[in-house]
């Protein structure tokens, strides 16, 4: 193309001493030995960086919607609540400790205890209510483990299911529910003969007993004040599972008469937000709040109890 122009330019424009035009090629076209495009290494390169850099503002996206509870540190930063104890993940099967079956489960259900019977210094909290801000928060295997890991210290204690609605106590710890809690306050039983003794030394279960259709007039009434009464002058802890205090009433009524409230949340489940308002709805009330647990907290975060244990019994 460039000899063809030449040679057009020379024919077009007659010669003369000083031509208007000229033209020369500076740089003859070599043909080409790569391909322009595409460029796999650079395109991959290319390809890498932005995916990174999408992955990483996805993850700070997603950890900026999600409000789930993560860390005691953050909750106690937002609500001023203690952190009583964090339980680790363990299989449904596994998760109660009254056989011993789930080291990592019991060493914190230990922790668990003791933090509880540092804060009972003085011995005036012996009915403590167990609650969640919603459903499936592990308010029942709390309280049953912290009522077996209570007993296993040499306490004499009562775990009581007072979730009238949808009672779990009686499955967790194999029992039968034709008598319990509603049979006691319908007045067609006593404590005495309603309460299971467990075969783990100073443990007993009182069931829910009949699902009755008026349990928060139940709750409220005077019998059930009588019966917390009578219970402590017998027992050193009485463990009560109640409902979520955020979808009834009930837990409000009972924490009322109790002497504090635990509370349980689940790890990457329970709204933060909705603990807060758990917390605010007790202290409302005049409700003392011992803290907060954690449970379902995945192995290798920031509570390795099987680290913790290891560590403590090599400098033992």
């Amino acid at each position: 193309l460039s000899d063809v122009f030449s040679k057009m330019v020379k024919n077009i424009e007659p010669a003369s001493p000083k031509p208007s035009t000229f033209v020369q090629v500076v740089e003859p076209a070599v043909d080409p030995v790569d391909p322009i495009s595409p460029k796999p290494v650079l395109n991959a390169i290319i390809a890498v960086l932005v995916g990174l850099i999408l992955s990483i503002g996805l993850a700070f996206l997603l950890e900026t919607l999600d409000t789930s509870v993560k860390s005691a540190d953050e909750v106690e930063k937002l609500t001023g609540m203690v952190s009583l104890g964090s339980i680790p993940l363990a299989d449904r099967k596994k998760a109660v400790i009254d056989n011993g079956n789930n080291h990592a489960v019991s060493e914190a259900y230990r922790s668990l205890r003791t933090n509880i019977q540092y804060l009972n210094f003085d011995n005036l909290v012996k009915a403590i209510v167990v609650t969640s801000p919603g459903l499936r928060e592990g308010k029942t295997t709390l309280s049953a483990n912290l009522a077996i890991i209570l007993a296993k210290a040499g306490h004499k204690v009562l775990v009581i299911d007072c979730d009238l609605r949808r009672p779990r106590i009686h499955e967790v710890f194999g029992l039968s529910n034709d008598t319990g809690l509603a049979s006691i306050l319908a007045r067609r039983s006593d404590i005495t003969h309603a309460a299971q003794r467990r075969p783990l030394n100073g443990l007993y279960v009182l069931p829910s007993g009949p699902i009755p259709p008026n349990p928060a007039e139940l709750l409220v009434s005077t019998r059930m004040e009588e019966i917390v009464k009578s219970a402590k002058e017998e027992f050193d802890f009485i463990i009560i599972d109640s409902p979520p205090i955020l979808a009834v009433t009930d837990a409000a009524v009972l924490a009322s008469k109790a002497d504090g409230v635990l509370l349980s949340s689940s790890f990457g489940r329970t709204n933060k937000q909705a603990l807060a308002a758990s917390q605010a709805a007790l202290e409302k009330i005049g409700v003392r709040v011992l803290g907060f647990v954690i449970n379902g907290v995945k192995p290798g975060g920031s509570y390795n109890y099987n680290y913790d244990y290891s560590r403590y019994r090599k400098s033992a």
